[in-house]
């Protein structure tokens, strides 16, 4: 498939406009529900992590989240904690729409 010397080949299983609707709907759920379940900590993300990951005066583990740098992302996957960079769109906890 794709180009060959002039001819134009088309994709027949292109999905349907509803289709992709559809899969954006169901997107947007999921992100909810994750995005209800993290403590926004704001940029001391990486401070806060540190934190818990080490034991210093973190009481438990939690899904915490927010905002940090792909500096900061990157050191602390280095030193072994685990991080799931996520990069999204700027949407909060209200309704998604």
């Amino acid at each position: 498939m794709g180009y060959q010397s002039g001819r134009v080949i088309t994709v027949k299983d292109r999905p349907s406009a509803g289709h992709d609707r559809s899969a954006r709907a169901v997107f947007l759920r999921a992100l909810h529900r994750v995005l209800a379940c993290i403590e926004d900590v704001g940029t001391r993300f990486a401070g806060k992590l540190r934190r818990m990951h080490y034991g210093y005066g973190e009481q438990e583990a939690r899904s915490i989240g927010r905002q940090t740098s792909a500096c900061e992302v990157a050191e602390l996957m280095e030193e072994g904690i685990k991080v799931i960079p996520l990069s999204l769109p700027a949407v909060g906890k209200e309704i998604l729409q």
